[in-house]
């Protein structure tokens, strides 16, 4: 992954209350990221946050 804040961005606003659109742009950065990367942990990882993300949005 070239940046960790593609990684740590979309967690840190969770909480922030950011439009749905600036939510969509920084998953689509973190999926497209991992998918592009040749390490299974990154894709389990998107796998992961895109099951959990409705709960971790409504923290």
């Amino acid at each position: 992954m070239e940046r960790k804040e593609d990684l740590l961005d979309p967690f840190a606003t969770a909480r922030t209350q950011p439009s749905r659109e600036h939510v969509h742009r920084l998953l689509h950065r973190l999926y497209g990221r991992c998918a592009s990367s040749n390490l299974p942990e990154l894709h389990r990882l998107a796998t992961t946050s895109e099951t959990w993300w409705p709960y971790i949005h409504a923290i």
